[in-house]
């Protein structure tokens, strides 16, 4: 007599895996849900008083940790895609060798948008692995030369070129952030 005769329900399935596209594009949902969960629980971004697209990033990095970007490891191809549609999105030519820095990982690049405005970010992650950021934005602003700030426990590098502002942030002490930011100043 057969299982299926005798009522027993078949054997499950072997071998079934997500693949790492699947993987990856879920861990990018995942990033896009924990950015919108802050930016509504924080009311727009608004909770340090100032409502800008740079409150906005650094209230958003509070959430990420070394799990954030810990499975994110996109082939040159992969890379390559997500930086054009930054490209193109923006306006402005992002390529690997121009966001490439030598003690970083790069981990992906996500389009978002603060103010219907495109916001681009680019995620790395340090030797010890916590995350750090390259944020554009095309909002027109007039060119302003880079200025280090730190805001709850971050240290950034933000900048105006060419209708575009820029921040680099990261959970390290303002020298390393300004010494890690240098070359992408120079290149944008």
């Amino acid at each position: 007599m057969s299982e299926a005769t005798r009522g027993e329900p078949p054997p499950p399935p072997r071998g079934t895996s997500i693949g790492w596209t699947e993987l990856a594009a879920g861990v990018v949902v995942g990033l896009l849900l924990a950015w919108a969960a802050s930016w509504v629980g924080f009311g727009g971004g608004v909770s340090l008083g100032r409502g800008t697209w740079r409150s906005a990033v650094i209230e958003s990095m509070d959430l990420y940790t070394p799990e954030t970007f810990a499975l994110a490891n996109p082939d040159n191809a992969v890379q390559d895609r997500q930086l054009r549609a930054v490209s193109a999105r923006l306006g402005i030519d992002v390529t690997p060798d121009k966001i490439a820095l030598p003690a970083l990982r790069y981990r992906t690049a996500l389009i978002l948008a603060f103010d219907g405005q495109p916001l681009a970010e680019i995620a790395y992650t340090d030797a010890g692995g916590s995350p750090v950021l390259f944020c554009v934005i095309d909002d027109g602003k007039p060119d302003a030369q880079p200025r280090m700030a730190a805001r709850q426990g971050l240290s950034y590098v933000a900048w105006s070129r060419g209708g575009r502002s820029f921040m680099f942030v990261a959970r390290l002490p303002e020298d390393r952030v300004a010494e890690l930011a240098l070359p992408l100043e120079t290149r944008f």
